[in-house]
């Protein structure tokens, strides 16, 4: 197995007062490179924050994650930001943009960081797949919800992450707009060979990915492998 992203074990205890609550109840997966997976489930079921720990945005109480050969939890803080920075991509369901710089500088805000440089061919194509030539120079508030999240999903994949995380990437947007939104992730993931990871509630995401894991109070299991 080719796996890129493995979990050992996995649990989040958050502490409220004298109480314990678990969001995420010793769950283990192992993504595979190359591959688009889905978590479906409930609201509330631990699904964002599952993928928050294995992006290396929130530290388990217990368990190991693993992004290549590297555990990711095992780095220095200062380690662990550059790996996220370097080797992770991720897509907000509020897009979570900077709201004063336009879309060419939100798109190529990663490779600002040390370290990061992207190539200009690589840059260019990624914005004409996205279709986005014609609104570089225009900020956050300018764009329609569709635009937003294209641009999101351009800056997520502009330093070429060995993983794409992506938490109900469509869920802020309508019907036909979130059918093109999910049409433009698939044929990037596909063409640049990009290994998805998502949270969604969307049907045609499901239909169209490679694995699915549902997750229910904490608890996660694999339910299928669909075609694409």
């Amino acid at each position: 197995m080719n796996a890129i992203l493995r979990a050992e074990g996995i649990s989040k205890i958050y502490r409220q007062g004298d109480a314990s609550v678990c969001a995420v109840r010793n769950c283990s997966l192992s993504v595979e490179k190359g591959t688009f997976n889905v978590v479906v489930g409930p609201s509330g079921s631990g699904k964002s924050t599952l993928l928050h720990i294995l992006s290396g945005m929130d530290r388990p109480s217990s368990g190991t994650v693993f992004l290549g050969e590297e555990e990711i939890y095992a780095l220095s803080e200062k380690k662990l930001s550059r790996l996220r920075n370097r080797d992770v991509g991720f897509v907000f369901q509020k897009f979570h943009l900077l709201p004063f710089l336009t879309a060419h500088e939100n798109i190529l805000l990663p490779a600002a960081l040390p370290g990061n440089a992207v190539p200009d061919a690589f840059a260019a194509d990624v914005i004409r797949r996205l279709r986005l030539g014609d609104r570089l120079h225009h900020l956050p508030h300018e764009l329609s919800g569709g635009q937003q999240q294209r641009v999101a999903i351009a800056r997520a994949l502009i330093n070429r992450p060995k993983i794409l995380f992506a938490d109900e990437p469509t869920g802020n947007l309508d019907k036909s707009t979130a059918a093109e939104v999910i049409g433009t992730l698939r044929e990037c993931a596909r063409l640049y060979e990009q290994t998805v990871f998502l949270v969604t509630h969307d049907p045609d995401l499901i239909r169209k990915s490679d694995l699915v894991y549902r997750m229910d109070d904490g608890s996660l299991r694999r339910i299928g492998v669909r075609g694409n």
